[in-house]
């Protein structure tokens, strides 16, 4: 059950280019475009704006990164572009003036001898005004052990206007642990901090963070103990009263000692919240999409686990009914709420040995829902190389808007893809 091709020949075509801004197909409604520049380019996210679209990704070299901010048009083609130097970026919101991204401040030092020493992070906080200029800049380390690595990872702003950002701590030789924190809007300064740390393992957060109707923060995190040959992970959902306690502890799969479930994206629906993940044996060798639904309040639902599997879900149209049937290997990644109440899970699902299944490599993988965990569609979107989604969201007009990040014959870019509202480059 071989895939629809998409514009192979304009994959290799664009991937040559050393700048791959402004690819316009012949209509706007279902469309792909491709941006790329010197080194390797990431995807981090991807907004709707009313008269284009904002893409944030990174520049990754060998010993340099950088953000990068375009600003397009409807059509894709670029208004401004801006690189801002060692620094990479986690989440971007818009602002009423502006846009806000939370990230890592990165030096880079490959004269030292130890690991540790040669990439330093801090966390790293900045406003840029609409056309792109940067207003304030603010970046967090720890003054006692400049070892100690501070990961940015997603924002939200609640209902007063405050920021709230999230952040993974590693401290030398020690486990991960995440925290929560608000920032003066008008200053971008930490107003108070609160950790979380329940296990001894090493944290992973979510790529949202919400405020929910109780005026709680609420966000999604993995607590993952790796060894040498296995890594084994269940989910957490921190509840955060701000500048308080944790109201909230929940958690799921911490008794399944051979198996492995992430929470890697977090998003709200009318009733409570959707999480997506990957679930995969501790060895690695079954890996599946993973979704699961809470309540307002973060608790998950007796069971609304669900798991997909490429090929089956295709051919079944339901989740599945055992979690460990795997015929290709899929991770879950992030996902969008629609307007109906259901969710839209995105990821990527890998290509067969036989050519069966798939464009080759990793290819997009969409499964929607309906309110009550149905599978109303499945997609498939990939040419020969990996294509791996960082972002997606439901436009204005029911579509869809992702982003992510293109890897072919060992270089990567930044692509931005608009589908219709079944997840078809179709009009």
């Amino acid at each position: 059950m071989r895939k629809p091709y998409i514009i192979v020949t304009l994959y290799f075509l664009l991937s040559a280019c050393s700048n791959l801004d402004g690819v316009k197909p012949a209509s706007t409604s279902a469309s792909i475009f491709f941006y790329g520049g010197n080194g390797n380019y990431t995807a981090t996210s991807a907004i709707e704006l009313a008269d284009g679209f904002l893409l944030v990704g990174d520049s990754v070299a060998v010993d340099n990164y950088g953000i990068v901010v375009i600003r397009t048009d409807i059509a894709g083609k670029t208004v401004w572009r801006k690189i801002i130097n060692g620094a990479i970026a986690s989440a971007v919101l818009t602002t009423a003036d502006g846009y806000l991204i939370v990230g890592d401040s990165i030096k880079v030092d490959l004269k030292q001898t130890t690991v540790i020493d040669q990439v330093k992070r801090k966390l790293r906080l900045i406003a840029m005004n609409s056309s792109g200029l940067i207003v304030k800049d603010k970046y967090w380390g720890d003054p006692a052990n400049s070892r100690t690595d501070l990961h940015g990872t997603s924002l939200t702003i609640d209902p007063q206007g405050n920021i709230i950002s999230t952040s993974i701590i590693k401290p030398p030789g020690a486990y991960s642990y995440t925290q929560a924190s608000m920032h003066n809007p008008s200053t971008l300064e930490i107003q108070w901090s609160k950790f979380y740390n329940q296990d001894t393992k090493d944290y992973q957060n979510s790529k949202s963070v919400f405020v929910n109707k109780q005026g709680n923060i609420i966000w999604a995190t993995s607590a993952v103990a790796a060894t040498a040959t296995a890594s084994r992970s269940f989910l957490r959902v921190p509840v955060l009263v701000p500048n308080v306690t944790f109201s909230n502890d929940a958690v799921f799969g911490q008794d399944e000692q051979d198996s492995y479930h992430s929470g890697n994206d977090i998003k709200p629906n009318a009733v409570g919240y959707g999480i997506i993940g990957t679930y995969r044996t501790i060895t690695g060798d079954k890996s599946n999409v993973f979704f699961i639904r809470t309540d307002a309040a973060g608790n998950p639902a007796a069971g609304s686990e669900q798991y997909f599997d490429g090929i089956t879900t295709a051919n079944d149209k339901k989740s599945l009914s055992d979690k460990t049937i795997s015929e290709t290997q899929d991770e879950g990644l992030v996902l969008t709420s629609t307007r109906d109440g259901g969710f839209v899970l995105a990821g990527y699902t890998t290509s067969s040995i036989d050519g069966a299944w798939g464009n080759g490599g990793k290819d997009i993988y969409l499964i929607r829902i309906d309110p009550f965990g149905n599978v109303l569609w499945t997609k498939t979107l990939g040419g020969t190389g990996d294509e791996v989604p960082a972002s997606i969201t439901q436009t204005a007009d029911e579509g869809f808007l992702i982003s992510g990040t293109l890897t072919l014959a060992g270089q990567s870019s930044i692509f931005l893809i608009k589908t219709n509202s079944k997840g078809e480059l179709k009009n």
